[in-house]
């Protein structure tokens, strides 16, 4: 086997509006929106919380011998919105951007190993490598009730609770999540989450997938895109009960 030796080099800066943070959590968690509780409509926007990120993420792929090198180097960044909680309820907003600033030919396929990049395509959309600026994704939009130290949130989120359901935010964009999301910590000793997830937007790609799509991505190399897409239409699941 041929040796490959991968360099990674990361800047990140999350920002939000009550402070600066260089922690590497870039994102919020769904269990610590804003607990602001308003009176009326207009304070659910005024005592609302903004965020975001800013992020420079540069890689290198070096194979032994003749086999071809790759590198990148993606800028990006996100902003989100969610507002104070109003009878217990929120709305979140988010959206995140990816710039490839600079990069050898990702889709140059090697005459030894007849593959293209692997790992640097993953800092933009591993669906459509040739693309260099329109990388955006909307990534969260949801509606959330807040009951006690519980909630109950819909739409598209974060969601970072294993084995399955990670964020995994490795590279320019993490995993999101589509569905119903509920979180119940009104026991003593237990806290429990559970819900029904339909669609996923994976990382290293900018577009929602279904349950049988995104299963197919998981499973099959990234390498091998046009064997896995065959693959995806022999799937038929509706959705992850969790």
């Amino acid at each position: 086997m041929k040796n490959q030796f991968v360099l990674y080099l990361i800047i990140a800066l999350s920002i939000t509006s009550t402070g600066l943070s260089q922690d590497g959590e870039i994102h919020h968690n769904l269990e610590n929106d804003s607990a602001n509780h308003v009176s009326n409509i207009k304070e659910i926007f005024n005592k609302g919380q903004v965020e975001g990120h800013m992020r420079n993420y540069f890689m290198a792929t070096i194979n032994e011998g003749s086999l071809t090198d790759y590198w990148a180097n993606a800028v990006g960044g996100s902003l989100g919105y969610h507002t104070a909680q109003w009878k217990g309820f929120q709305l979140g907003v988010k959206g995140i951007f990816t710039f490839n600033l600079a990069s050898s030919d990702l889709n140059k396929i090697d005459p030894v190993a007849q593959r293209s990049a692997h790992w640097e395509k993953e800092l933009f959309d591993v669906t459509r490598p040739e693309e260099k600026t329109d990388l955006d994704r909307l990534e969260e939009l949801y509606i959330k009730y807040n009951f006690k130290s519980s909630a109950i949130t819909f739409g598209k989120m974060y969601i970072n609770k294993g084995p399955l359901l990670l964020k995994r935010d490795g590279r320019m964009k993490p995993f999101v999540y589509k569905g119903l999301w509920i979180s119940f910590k009104e026991l003593k000793k237990q806290q429990l989450y559970g819900g029904w997830i339909y669609a996923v937007s994976p990382r290293g790609m900018t577009e929602w997938f279904s349950l049988n799509e995104a299963i197919g991505f998981q499973i099959m190399d990234i390498c091998r895109m046009e064997n896995m897409l065959n693959t995806m239409n022999t799937l038929t699941p509706r959705g992850y009960l969790h």
